[in-house]
């Protein structure tokens, strides 16, 4: 049976569960996904689940493609799934990916406390002004055919 925690717009093909007795259909989510022209971010539509026999899903999911609506295959008892997945909520995926980032963040902070080196270290590693400037101030010679001014 369906997860009844999780909303069918939180609802995948990895956390779905068919209800027994079910097995032998395909299960799928429809929606036309419209958002307010207004703003952009607000959702309009839902996604709603179907359910439909084997035989007529190539038909059914066609037409209704045709008509606008995408499909998105939760189970198909014969294996077969498409990579089309419904967009969920703009401001939820923002507040996940914030969330992600925030995490990232902590964990390069983390990393860079451990291996950074000790003040003397970090004295005897950098090479002095000098130095760097030699080494800049070389040019390098170009290979090929000298210019004629150049001779």
């Amino acid at each position: 049976m369906q997860n009844q925690n999780l909303p069918l717009l939180s609802t995948h093909r990895e956390n779905y569960k068919v209800p027994k007795g079910e097995e032998r259909v395909v299960h799928y989510k429809i929606e036309r996904v419209l958002f307010d022209p207004k703003d952009g971010v607000t959702r309009v539509s839902h996604p709603d689940l179907i359910k439909t026999d084997v035989k007529m899903f190539d038909e059914v999911k066609r037409n209704l493609e045709l008509q606008g609506y995408t499909v998105e295959i939760l189970f198909h008892p014969d294996g077969k799934y498409s990579n089309v997945v419904i967009p969920g909520d703009p401001r939820a995926e923002v507040v996940e990916k914030d969330a992600e980032i925030a995490a990232l963040r902590a964990e390069i902070a983390r990393m860079k406390a451990e291996n950074a080196p000790s003040k003397e270290e970090a004295k005897e590693e950098k090479p002095t002004e000098k130095e760097e400037a030699k080494a800049e101030a070389a040019p390098a010679k170009k290979g090929g055919r000298p210019k004629k001014g150049e001779e």
